[in-house]
């Protein structure tokens, strides 16, 4: 809703306050542009090969990931890039 410009308002403070809530009961996100691609937290939605990728990593998050007491919730939705494979 926040990247909608929903959040105004009312809606705005009791998101805010149902963010807080849960981040307190230990509710975690997770997913950033650059970090390893792992397929138990992240589900990819397309793969591209990078020459300048040295890792598989992930290259947009298009939706977070949710983690709670060290279990996935929800996995975050992203794009991955690898390194190119090497021309025989």
């Amino acid at each position: 809703a926040r990247s909608h410009g929903e959040l105004e308002g009312g809606f705005k403070s009791v998101g805010e306050a149902l963010e807080t809530l849960v981040a307190r009961l230990g509710m975690r996100q997770f997913g950033q542009a650059g970090e390893q691609f792992d397929p138990l937290r992240h589900e990819a939605i397309s793969h591209e090969e990078s020459p300048e990728a040295t890792f598989e990593q992930i290259a947009a998050v298009l939706q977070l990931g949710y983690e709670f007491a060290g279990r996935v919730v929800r996995p975050a939705i992203v794009t991955v890039i690898s390194p190119a494979a090497a021309a025989d």
